[in-house]
């Protein structure tokens, strides 16, 4: 591992452990140490959400899997960072190995979407976001929901689904029909764009949402349920 400078590269900035990336980004983020000019936070966010996705992809199965008393000391562990508890069970130090560094890495990138996500145009700002919920969601599905946790609560993703939604189930259902037989028509309008760009963004917010809920890791409630359902006839 190289030794970590006071501005390093990103290069050299993911030659690191996780938690040192995300104490770096830290620091940077509230400005105890000067960043280069041209510093590459969508490299560094992208790099950190596959890292995370490449642990979780070890984690042998979701907390729920572990019974109730043992979930509790699994978040427990998982919050803390707690990597080797004294006299605890194998599984679950097999488990706490990959989930830590997958949060970490969820963390780092999550900062850095944040930190983008702060300093662009409002279009661009829903994509990073777009991108912090995707990764959370994946998270979710394989190290399953732990409620009030910075990535992995599942409450959120819902929240963020809900949130600034103007089309009921119905209403999106007929927009989505119009919109493909005004396309089937090559019809093109600026009412049209508008349509399909409003239904794009919520087939996108939805899509983490079907994940969560489809890995068993959250219970949708019944208008939760239609929108999954509409969800592929969505453009």
């Amino acid at each position: 591992m190289r030794e970590l400078s006071a501005v390093p590269t990103l290069e050299d900035l993911l030659q690191q452990d996780a938690a040192t990336v995300r104490a770096w980004v830290k620091a940077a983020r509230t400005q105890e140490q000067n960043l280069p000019g041209q510093f590459n936070w969508l490299g560094l966010a992208e790099a950190a959400a596959f890292n995370a996705r490449a642990f979780a992809d070890r984690v042998p199965g979701p907390s729920n899997v572990f019974p109730e008393h043992q979930r509790e000391e699994l978040w427990a562990a998982l919050r803390q960072e707690l990597w080797d508890l004294p006299n605890i069970d194998e599984d679950l130090g097999s488990w706490l190995r990959v989930a830590i560094p997958a949060r970490l890495w969820a963390q780092t990138a999550i900062a850095a979407y944040d930190y983008l996500t702060g300093r662009t145009a409002s279009r661009e700002r829903r994509g990073y976001q777009d991108s912090v919920m995707n990764l959370r969601a994946y998270l979710i599905s394989r190290l399953g929901a732990v409620p009030g946790d910075r990535v992995l609560d599942g409450d959120d993703l819902l929240f963020y689904f809900f949130d600034g939604l103007v089309l009921s189930p119905g209403e999106a259902r007929e927009k989505a029909l119009a919109s493909k037989q005004r396309l089937r028509n090559r019809e093109h309008s600026p009412r049209l764009t508008r349509d399909l760009q409003l239904l794009r963004g919520v087939k996108n917010r939805l899509a983490p949402v079907a994940l969560v809920v489809e890995s068993g890791q959250v219970e949708p409630t019944p208008v939760l349920q239609t929108w999954i359902g509409l969800r592929e006839q969505l453009p």
